[in-house]
């Protein structure tokens, strides 16, 4: 929010060069038609020297010339002339950066073949450093931006979601895993709706090793927590090839995770299972397979597996084994006793 904030409180001419003064001077002008030395002096509060620098640079970008009389006063250029004559100026050092830009990226790519191991890994550190490397990673983006991410969060009003969306519209897959406590933060629902609604791909996983955003394969951000006091912020760069486990991480934990939808559309789990579900649990504990455990109660063996399936997320686990020890901590299984196969 305070980098928005900056941007709008910059001069708007700041981007065709124009310092603050002389964008000031300028408006004075144009208001003016035409003034002398002294009274765009008096009029903007400058000293004679300030003065001198700025009617000289505003006549350097052409936006201001000077009457033929006496005393000789400065006179605005036509604006949207003038301003025309600038970004064009502009337009063409742009084009040619982002020509030579191109020409580095095929010396950057040949380089990246022959790369050292210590170069596949880069530290950052400090909170606008993170920032600007995130912003670059996801605006260079050319096929599949992936992510992974957990609590604790900015609040959802704060999320900057634009350089995503900017990316979808572009074409780039999104696809993010959020852990799931993440869905315990006000207005997250909202977050989701407008995120979905621009094209990425959101599901819902109970944790997730590390937040990351890795994009086109070729590139992650990890953050490394740094257990000294004072330490500032600092993330992980990593290149390929070391980035090919991630990618293989991601698609393992998308494989098992649950689409946003429908986690938002399943009503609130209880706390404890029900009496059914402590009979199956029993069942499972004494070490009967799926279709005992149907015989037992009466049901399909695809009911069986998918109690089975909502147990293991009541109780924020991954496996069957998992649940039986989680469901002994939290005493499910206090006053049952393990049904023997027989």
């Amino acid at each position: 929010m305070s980098q928005l904030r900056q941007q709008r409180s910059r001069p708007v001419f700041a981007v065709l060069g124009l310092s603050e003064k002389e964008e000031r001077a300028y408006h004075a002008l144009t208001r003016a038609r035409s003034v002398t030395p002294g009274q765009l002096r008096d009029e903007l509060g400058v000293t004679a020297d300030d003065i001198r620098c700025v009617i000289s640079g505003l006549e350097n970008k052409g936006l201001v010339s000077w009457t033929t009389g006496s005393p000789r006063r400065v006179l605005a250029a036509p604006p949207n002339a003038a301003v025309d004559v600038l970004a064009l100026q502009i337009e063409r050092e742009l084009q040619r950066a982002r020509v030579e830009a191109a020409r580095l990226s095929v010396e950057w790519s040949e380089a990246a073949r022959v790369r050292e191991a210590d170069e596949l890994v880069e530290i950052i550190t400090g909170t606008d450093a993170m920032l600007r490397r995130f912003e670059s990673m996801i605006s260079s983006a050319q096929s599949e931006i992936l992510g992974f991410a957990a609590a604790p969060m900015l609040a959802p009003d704060e999320v900057n979601t634009g350089i995503n969306i900017e990316a979808l519209n572009r074409s780039v897959r999104l696809r993010t895993i959020y852990e799931r406590a993440v869905l315990d933060l006000p207005g997250f629902g909202d977050v989701i709706a407008q995120c979905e609604a621009a094209g990425e791909e959101i599901r819902i996983i109970d944790r997730v090793p590390s937040k990351m955003v890795l994009v086109d394969g070729a590139i992650a951000l990890l953050p490394v927590n740094v257990d000294l006091p004072d330490a500032q912020p600092s993330s992980a760069v990593i290149h390929t090839p070391l980035t090919r486990p991630l990618t293989a991480l991601f698609e393992e934990l998308w494989r098992r995770a649950m689409p946003a939808t429908l986690i938002a559309a399943q009503p609130a789990e209880p706390e404890a299972p029900s009496g059914p579900d402590l009979k199956l649990l029993s069942l499972l504990l004494g070490g009967l397979t799926d279709d005992a455990i149907a015989r037992q109660l009466g049901i399909s063996r695809r009911t069986v597996q998918r109690r089975i399936l909502r147990l293991t997320r009541l109780a924020g686990v991954d496996t069957r084994l998992q649940l039986i020890w989680r469901a002994g901590e939290k005493g499910w299984l206090s006053g049952a006793s393990p049904v023997r196969p027989g």
